[in-house]
């Protein structure tokens, strides 16, 4: 006699969208059978979010910044010192072989980014360490040999010898954004605004001022940001050796700017967000020179995801390529 089964689950519902998914299984005495029936929303495989490994808070700020401009869908968590990362990542690839030994070569994607101030020898001296012992297998160098690739560094033009290189890199290319650069940038939208202003109705003027007030106060807010980066010597922030270190750089710019008018746009709540934004708005060129080898590497890990989890699987077997 046949013994039927059956079970219908996730069911998502959102404004526009709705989807199902039900799955219903007849057992007899010989023989299984599951039924898939997927409607709306539901048809597509979900592709999930790229793992992206950082060392602290200001580098997940950036990464947040990276993953909106790239194609793809990552979620950034912190690890600590990124000398944490060779040994996650070792473990990450000895797990993910043996994965595929059982038949499954689907799995998540991890990105590890560094701060872009590790030199070579360095990075080699802390892999060596990863794994210990002289009878090291194969699988386990080819797993070392993998970790290495997966680490990814922000690109720094200038490798010196100090403590918060990033913060030093970004000051510099704070302190690029001058006044003429910013009158540069919105010079056209000024003009556009002002022109609008001489030509428009009575009833339309005061919205054209706004904007226009809004505009100047987001621009001396920039160069009063700026301005105040530039009065900062890089070599008066030091370590408790004495050692030029440029980590405090926003605390002593954030205390720079705690006198005077609130800021609106560019919140000292989020000071290191609001500095990078400014890179990224006026300095565009230092900005994606910045950010472009992680920005690459997190599209490549993202779009092997889509390679990997679009198509349909069952018990392992890919069934279709999930349209």
């Amino acid at each position: 006699m046949e013994d039927e089964k059956v079970t219908v689950f996730k069911v998502n519902v959102g404004v526009g969208l709705m989807g199902m998914t039900s799955v219903s299984t007849s057992i007899d005495e010989n023989s299984k059978k599951t039924w898939i029936e997927r409607h709306g929303s539901m048809v597509s495989n979900l592709i999930p979010s790229v793992i992206v490994i950082c060392e602290d808070d200001l580098a997940k700020t950036i990464l947040g910044m990276v993953a909106h401009e790239a194609n793809g869908s990552y979620k950034v968590i912190t690890a600590g010192a990124w000398d944490n990362m060779p040994t996650l990542m070792y473990g990450i690839y000895v797990y993910r072989e043996q994965l595929k030994a059982s038949g499954d070569n689907r799995f998540l994607e991890v990105v590890c980014v560094t701060d872009g101030d590790i030199h070579n020898d360095k990075l080699n001296k802390v892999l060596e360490k990863v794994h210990s012992g002289i009878n090291v297998p194969e699988d386990m160098k080819q797993a070392l040999a993998l970790a290495k690739c997966s680490l990814h560094d922000f690109h720094l033009q200038n490798f010196k010898p100090i403590g918060g290189l990033p913060e030093y890199h970004h000051q510099l290319w704070l302190n690029d954004v001058s006044e003429e650069v910013v009158n540069d940038y919105h010079r056209e939208k000024v003009q556009m605004l002002e022109s609008a202003l001489e030509r428009a109705e009575e009833r339309i003027r005061p919205s054209i001022e706004i904007e226009l007030i809004c505009l100047y106060k987001d621009m001396e807010e920039v160069n009063r940001i700026a301005n105040a980066s530039r009065s900062i010597p890089c070599h008066t922030m030091k370590d408790g050796k004495g050692r030029v270190d440029c980590h405090e750089f926003y605390n002593v710019l954030r205390e720079k700017l705690s006198d005077g008018d609130t800021l609106m746009k560019y919140s000292l709540h989020h000071l290191e967000f609001s500095v990078l934004s400014i890179i990224r708005q006026y300095n565009h060129e230092s900005w994606q020179a910045y950010i472009s080898p992680v920005k690459d590497a997190m599209e490549k890990a993202f779009a092997h995801h889509v390679k990997m989890f679009t198509p349909d699987r069952f018990n392992l077997t890919e069934i279709g390529r999930g349209e």
